[in-house]
């Protein structure tokens, strides 16, 4: 009997040593992200705290009217203001593979995004080329990197504490749309304004990830397998003539399935004029 104590009891220690390392390892990961999410808003010239609580998308007055066939041009949203600043020069200065910046205003989404020749290497390396399980935020390897194509598909991981795509996990509620509608993508032609228009669970070998959506009929069926599997209701509806985006990150059950949040491209703005209210608005 006392055999058995002792060996139960060595077990619970290697099980409790075991746990803390696990911990301790978790722990760094943490603390590397945040050093290197704070290194890169360094060196993209985001010297500004970073605002935590932002106040609601106001859509202006006076919209500015569309140019032709493209999308409807109102001024860039307050809360999304700063990424005026964002240095992508500044940036590639340490790694070329950066093709952007992403945000997501008032949630812990604010983070350069690269693109390697795989979807391998930025899964356990970051921004700056250090291994690290986080990895970073990174396009599709075949997208084209201006966001040209239909439908850009856009990765990174489902962190426990909200770093990375962490966040994405709450718009499984509506609210938590409300108060943030809209992503936002800067690149070397300016900043672009997604609006959210479905976040679900999709099938790994479903439309979303389908990389032949270049008629007008697979674009529709890629649009339809999207309302259908939305949890949020957004009214927001894109077209076939459309850019749409999908941020896609895992669910911890199983490689089947990953979450991911999609929207659709309603601005893209270029000079400081977008910031300016018209007429006195």
């Amino acid at each position: 009997m006392r055999n058995v104590r002792k060996v139960l009891m060595i077990v619970l220690a290697v099980v409790f040593v075991a746990s803390g390392v696990l911990l301790l390892r978790q722990g760094g990961y943490y603390r590397q992200i945040q050093q290197s999410r704070e290194q890169a808003r360094e060196a993209a010239g985001l010297s500004q705290p970073e605002q935590t609580q932002l106040p609601e998308v106001q859509l202006p007055l006076d919209p500015l009217p569309p140019e032709p066939e493209q999308p409807e041009q109102r001024p860039l949203e307050e809360q999304a203001a700063f990424l005026w600043d964002v240095d992508l020069a500044g940036l590639r200065q340490t790694n070329p593979d950066v093709q952007g910046w992403i945000s997501i205003p008032g949630t812990q989404l604010d983070y350069p995004f690269l693109q390697g020749e795989d979807n391998q290497y930025y899964l356990n390396h970051t921004w700056q080329g250090k291994r690290n399980a986080a990895g970073s935020v990174f396009l599709e390897c075949t997208a084209q990197p201006d966001f040209s194509d239909f439908n850009t598909i856009v990765y990174a991981h489902n962190m426990k504490n909200g770093s990375m795509f962490g966040s994405l996990r709450q718009y499984r509620t509506q609210s938590h749309w409300q108060k943030h509608p809209c992503i936002y993508i800067v690149n070397d032609s300016g900043i672009h304004r997604y609006e959210i228009f479905a976040a679900f669970e999709a099938e790994v070998r479903g439309y979303t990830y389908r990389l032949d959506v270049n008629t007008p009929e697979k674009k529709q069926a890629f649009l339809d397998y999207s309302a259908q599997r939305s949890v949020i209701e957004t009214g927001v509806v894109p077209t076939v003539e459309d850019s749409v985006i999908t941020l896609s990150t895992c669910t911890g059950n199983g490689y089947d399935h990953r979450w991911v949040v999609q929207g659709v491209l309603t601005g893209t703005f270029t000079q400081w004029e977008d910031l300016a209210p018209k007429d006195g608005c």
